[in-house]
């Protein structure tokens, strides 16, 4: 955790070299297209953990065509591969480094970063009360320009993601995801 928020705290600092700054907020709704596998001492097995949901982001742009991105997902998986959990909604919160085109009406960016996430456990079927995953993504997109403060954002990222291994009748659980996700909302700028 500690590695986790000074590697956003790098990458805050990296992003400020600039002269001027801009600060957006968005918000997103999200499709994810997801494999999620499962493995045990009895074998592995894979299922569609495919997603929808919603995504909040908070940017910091240096003005020297990079940006910081601060990120809260919720979203619903499918429930062929959904984890037995009393809520079905997963959360993600993470920080990327975006990587901006030259300013104008059509913005195209390219990002990277890591994260964390979480969902509650059903504890009749488990030993724990939830379990936490560890990701990292890279994507890339474009924000349209509607006003000088309004853009529509689109974006495409990849995402893998490590769920924290956990215990069912005295047999170790590991998951892991592999997420192809795709974006699209509006970004107010001020």
């Amino acid at each position: 955790m500690r590695k986790l928020q000074l590697s956003c705290l790098g990458m805050l600092l990296l992003a400020s070299q600039g002269t001027s700054a801009n600060t957006s907020i968005g918000i997103d709704m999200i499709s994810d297209s997801a494999t999620r596998t499962v493995s045990s001492s009895f074998g592995e097995g894979e299922g569609s953990a495919d997603a929808d949901g919603i995504r909040l982001r908070l940017s910091y742009d240096s003005g020297k065509n990079r940006a910081v991105e601060l990120y809260l997902s919720s979203y619903s998986v499918d429930t062929a591969a959904d984890l037995d959990t009393i809520d079905d909604n997963e959360l993600d919160f993470g920080a990327n480094l975006v990587f901006l085109g030259s300013p104008g009406t059509f913005i195209p960016f390219g990002k990277f970063g890591a994260g964390f996430g979480s969902v509650p456990l059903d504890p009749t079927a488990f030993s724990e009360d939830s379990i936490s995953n560890v990701h990292i993504n890279a994507g890339a997109g474009a924000k349209l320009m509607v006003t000088e403060n309004l853009a529509v954002v689109g974006s495409l990222e990849a995402t893998y993601r490590i769920w924290q291994s956990i215990e069912v009748l005295s047999t170790t659980i590991d998951i892991e995801d592999k997420v192809l996700r795709l974006g699209l909302g509006l970004e107010f700028s001020f």
